[in-house]
């Protein structure tokens, strides 16, 4: 990645959600998080295995940044209630502190509020992972349930 690029203020403006296809994989499999977030998250490619297996419900999507994949979801949703699980998300160690993990989430939010399928949007967090925390509870996510060091979030997008 070019660093002028990354260095770019109004990077999250340039964000955008792609589904990942044999044209970005590659790109997107080099991504990874800054060495403090490495342990809240799996590596790339082992998403794209648990995507696989798990391929009728689940969907993966590159966070570009104009044409490079600088982020990646890992998206399942429940086939009987319709709720998007977020299962793993990351932004990488180059592009982090720049506004693209909110633009990207907030970018995933619209779009599961206006799909018509999802009642609501889920996901999980690690206890001490206060950034994470801090970006979801400040999109709306509130704690339902904790559990040996996890916190379950939701945001609700109709009753």
């Amino acid at each position: 990645m070019e660093k002028n690029l990354l260095k770019t203020s109004s990077a999250a403006a340039n964000i955008h959600l792609e589904a990942v296809t044999e044209t970005n994989f590659k790109a997107c499999i080099q991504l990874s998080p800054s060495a403090g977030q490495r342990r809240y998250v799996l590596p790339v490619v082992d998403c794209l295995a648990r995507a696989y297996i798990y391929r009728d419900v689940s969907e993966t999507l590159a966070v570009c940044l104009d044409d490079r994949p600088v982020g990646f979801m890992l998206l399942r949703r429940d086939p009987e209630s319709g709720s998007l699980f977020l299962w793993q998300f990351l932004i990488d160690q180059r592009c982090q502190g720049r506004g693209c993990g909110r633009k990207a989430m907030e970018l995933i939010i619209e779009r599961a509020r206006t799909d018509g399928r999802s009642p609501r949007m889920t996901l999980t967090c690690d206890e001490d992972n206060e950034a994470a925390k801090n970006l979801y509870r400040s999109l709306g996510f509130t704690v339902f349930s904790t559990q040996e060091g996890e916190i379950d979030m939701e945001l609700r997008f109709r009753a």
